[in-house]
């Protein structure tokens, strides 16, 4: 296979991977963040825990595969990303790191005590920043960052944190929180459906209006997209679903409002990708120092035994994956509470 063709291939793949990842990992941070203010009672606390519970683990899979994956296939991108990034990245993960041990731990703490309350705060927390920093991330991935000619990011954690990122940010922080919601109408128990139906459409709304002015200025400001024709299409579409959800949860229609909520991010991801192709990080420094799909990527024998060994395992990942969320789709229900 050639050389170029395989660079493309692993470019599209990492990009699948990390869909994939907001995708799913979206509505635990949602449902996480909505702890925060809709759970009120300790049956209610253990609910949205529950409603998670099953397959958090497994979803948070896809962002060390994703990760793993940038390594292996270009490690360039993986070193300088995660170099430009690294602050951002630590916290997090930490906070992955905290909401696993409040999901783990919680029910070990005394009823009523303020440790469980102070498990309930890290919850809420740890998702709360995870999805507020990775809109960060996204929004400077598109306006690019201070990249020199020997691949090095030569900015600080505070460039990162402009006013262009942190408005992405709110964005993304607004969509999960919605997609948690929207999560929760089917998984949540029945009786506050209509309850989290009415806050998933105020939060679709308020990301629909905060999107729509990320894009705008996206459209008119940042210039250095090299395909920004097709980019800005799927933008178009990212931006506008939320708003076609907001009128479908209105209709009731929870599951396909669920489907259209899953495939925001997928659209978000592909938009990225098709307007910065055929590089995989811009540089605001210099057009020459963007980091391609060649000057960032493995060799060709590398590139060509990760995609043998992909294309053997991933379809037993997406089986099990469907299969687990078959056995776990039951609506979390006061009687099935484990603790």
């Amino acid at each position: 296979m050639d050389y170029q063709i395989l660079n493309i291939i692993w470019f599209i793949l990492v990009g699948v991977l990390f869909a994939v990842f907001f995708a799913l990992e979206g509505f635990d941070f949602g449902v996480g963040i909505l702890s925060g203010f809709l759970a009120k009672t300790e049956t209610q606390k253990k609910q949205f825990i529950k409603a998670i519970g099953p397959t958090w683990e497994s979803n948070q899979v896809w962002l060390i595969t994703a990760g793993g994956a940038t390594l292996a296939a270009f490690p360039g991108w993986y070193a300088t990303m995660f170099g430009a990034y690294y602050l951002a990245l630590v916290l997090m993960i930490f906070s992955l790191i905290i909401r696993g041990v409040t999901i783990e731990y919680r029910s070990k703490l005394t009823h009523g005590g303020s440790g469980r309350k102070f498990s309930d705060f890290l919850f809420f927390l740890g998702n709360f920043i995870s999805a507020l920093l990775w809109g960060v991330v996204m929004g400077n991935s598109i306006a690019g960052i201070p990249i020199n000619e020997q691949m090095h990011y030569t900015g600080g954690f505070w460039n990162l944190l402009n006013p262009y990122a942190l408005v992405g940010g709110l964005t993304s922080l607004l969509y999960f929180t919605a997609h948690g919601a929207s999560y929760l109408t089917l998984k949540g128990p029945k009786e506050d459906q209509e309850r989290f139906a009415s806050v998933g459409k105020k939060l679709f709304l308020t990301t629909f209006v905060l999107g729509l002015l990320f894009y705008l200025y996206t459209t008119q400001n940042v210039s250095m997209l090299p395909h920004s024709e097709y980019g800005y299409v799927l933008g178009a579409l990212a931006v506008l679903l939320p708003l076609v959800i907001y009128f479908i949860l209105n209709q009731k229609k929870y599951g396909f409002a669920f489907i259209l909520s899953f495939l925001v991010p997928v659209l978000a991801v592909a938009a990225l990708f098709f307007s910065i192709f055929p590089n995989v990080m811009l540089s605001s420094t210099s057009a020459a120092n963007h980091l391609t799909i060649i000057n960032a990527a493995s060799g060709q024998i590398t590139l060509k035994l990760m995609f043998i060994v992909t294309l053997c395992v991933l379809p037993f990942v997406l089986l099990y994956k469907i299969w687990v969320y078959r056995l776990f789709k039951a609506r979390v229900t006061e009687e099935n509470l484990e603790y």
